[in-house]
């Protein structure tokens, strides 16, 4: 259970903050900052990272204006001293808290993740495989060069004939049901979407295998010929209804000429999907004991019981097939991504060109769980982690809803580290409100705000 010990002689323990908006956010991250100066502890081991410039910039306002105003009057000083429950903290210790700040403005880490990934990558630049300087690209020239990667891809396909022809193939797959979609703008969207969930696959779990997802085997995946389950449905459904609505009868007509036009690899509308998973369990008939209920559109019709083992089959078949196409376009995009990613690492990454997104991949490549980037020995990595643990003892994290998988990964080493400290002088403060997240588009995944306090045991804190 995580707490905070407000006295001085205490040890400083780790804490999550759930921060609604407008509860002082800032307010309560500053706060624990000139704790941990009132503390003693040197402003170059504290590390405070935020999502934006905009916000960093802010947070560093905050603590130099509520030091500056406490350093010049005893009352605020006192104040100050409240919220931070340090009793011992006057006017004196707060100039000598802004002179130490001003004094090491150069070497403090208040900024943003990004910026402090990329100067651990330039600080270990030889050890994480980069032998050029190196440049953190744009949007839009990150845009171009992945472009000119995936035209690579298909240049090398064209070279050999055996291979060209299922990797168009593969291609195909992922493109059917998208009419008007041009393939090429279609393939790089997809590569821009997926590039970073590709990068937190493990190796030894590529998409698209049935496998993977159901160890035990997936029963809907067994051999099921859905047009005489089809064929069996249509008769009975004149039988039963021959009088129907002729908008009702249309309904059902082009239901069934969507289930006969059903094969592999291609998508079933939302409206099979939604009768496939309704058939599982129907919704029995109120009015009519011993029947139930379904629809191809809007209007219920009714059905004898008796059906419903077939009615069910004929779901299970539909998403079978559904669920087949959904693997095969998955295996495709997965071979896609990783013969664009070899050649990316080859072309771009290679030459010191990165992205934000290739710098915490980069970072997180030492827990194994990274396409692309150049591994070491676990020897150099643990040296490595030795050197950064041993610069920063306590991490601020703010706007925590918003971290990526593969932010947390590169930080988590070093988190452990702190959180696994029984000195009691190393903490671990975070905080966010998962109904704030905006940052999903760029990776950004609020689970991790629960997930993180629940591994380390800490869900009961504020």
């Amino acid at each position: 259970m995580w707490a905070m010990d407000r006295d001085l002689q205490s040890s400083l323990r780790h804490q999550r903050i759930i921060a609604n908006a407008g509860s002082g956010k800032t307010h309560r991250l500053t706060t624990r900052y000139i704790e941990l100066l009132e503390r003693e502890v040197p402003a170059e081991h504290i590390v405070a990272l935020t999502f934006t410039r905009k916000a960093a910039g802010e947070f560093l306002d905050a603590i130099f204006n509520r030091l500056l105003k406490a350093s010049g009057s005893d009352a605020e000083a006192r104040a100050l001293a409240r919220e931070t429950g340090m009793p011992r903290l006057t006017s004196d210790r707060c100039m000598q808290h802004l002179r130490q700040l001003v004094e090491k403005l150069p070497i403090i880490t208040l900024g943003t993740l990004d910026s402090f990934f990329g100067r651990i990558l330039r600080a270990f630049a030889f050890e994480y495989g980069v032998a050029h300087e190196v440049t953190i690209i744009d949007d839009h020239l990150q845009g171009v060069l992945r472009r000119q990667v995936l035209t690579e891809v298909f240049r090398a396909q064209l070279r050999v004939d055996n291979d060209f022809e299922e990797f168009l193939e593969l291609i195909r797959q992922q493109n059917r049901n998208r009419e008007g979609r041009n393939v090429s703008r279609a393939l790089d969207h997809a590569v821009k979407v997926l590039h970073e969930r590709f990068l937190l696959t493990p190796l030894d779990r590529p998409w698209g295998s049935s496998s993977t997802i159901w160890p035990d085997g997936c029963p809907l995946l067994a051999a099921a010929d859905i047009f005489n389950l089809a064929a069996k449905f249509e008769r009975e459904l004149w039988r039963l209804h021959p009088n129907m609505e002729a908008t009702d009868r249309e309904d059902w007509q082009a239901w069934l000429r969507e289930v006969r036009a059903l094969q592999s690899g291609v998508a079933a509308s939302e409206r099979l999907i939604g009768f496939a998973v309704r058939s599982q369990d129907p919704p029995s008939d109120k009015t009519w004991p011993g029947h139930f209920t379904l629809s191809a559109n809007k209007t219920p019709f009714r059905f004898p019981n008796s059906l419903r083992d077939s009615v069910a089959a004929l779901g299970r078949a539909i998403l079978r097939l559904e669920l087949l196409g959904r693997l095969d376009r998955s295996r495709a995009l997965y071979t896609l991504l990783a013969r664009f990613e070899c050649r990316y690492q080859m072309q771009v990454r290679d030459n010191g060109q990165l992205t934000f997104l290739d710098v915490a991949g980069l970072l997180a490549t030492g827990a194994g769980t990274c396409w692309g980037a150049k591994s070491f020995d676990s020897l150099g990595r643990q040296e490595m982690n030795f050197r950064l643990d041993s610069s920063y003892d306590h991490w601020l994290l703010d706007e925590f809803q918003d971290t990526s998988r593969l932010q947390w990964q590169a930080l988590r080493d070093l988190v452990d580290e702190v959180i696994q400290s029984d000195s009691g002088r190393r903490s671990f403060f975070y905080v966010g409100d998962t109904k704030q997240a905006i940052y999903s588009w760029r990776g950004g995944d609020p689970r991790l705000f629960d997930e993180v306090a629940e591994f380390y045991n800490a869900s009961g804190t504020d």
